[in-house]
């Protein structure tokens, strides 16, 4: 609980700093599918039972596992938005 305050007050003071440049559009959608999404989702959970779970939790790993194993073929990202080199 102290270190939830404790974030929530250092996030406040970083947002506090950089609220000029903070574009609320560009967070529009993120915030408003956190918003129908978190309460949905606890929901769905709380309704499976212990294998529906475990199914979901196992297609999860997979699809993050194919996911991470597609980006790593394409090699970092440069900072200066330059094209893509390989790192082979």
């Amino acid at each position: 609980m102290i270190l939830s305050m404790i974030a929530v007050i250092s996030n406040g003071r970083i947002w506090y700093s950089v609220r000029d440049e903070f574009r609320w559009r560009d967070w529009a959608v993120p915030v408003a599918g956190l918003a129908v999404g978190l309460p949905l989702g606890i929901y769905v959970f709380n309704e499976l039972n212990e294998s529906q779970l475990l199914v979901v939790i196992g297609i999860t790993l997979l699809v993050a596992v194919g996911f991470l194993a597609g980006l790593r073929g394409s090699g970092p990202v440069p900072l200066d938005g330059g094209p893509r080199r390989s790192h082979v």
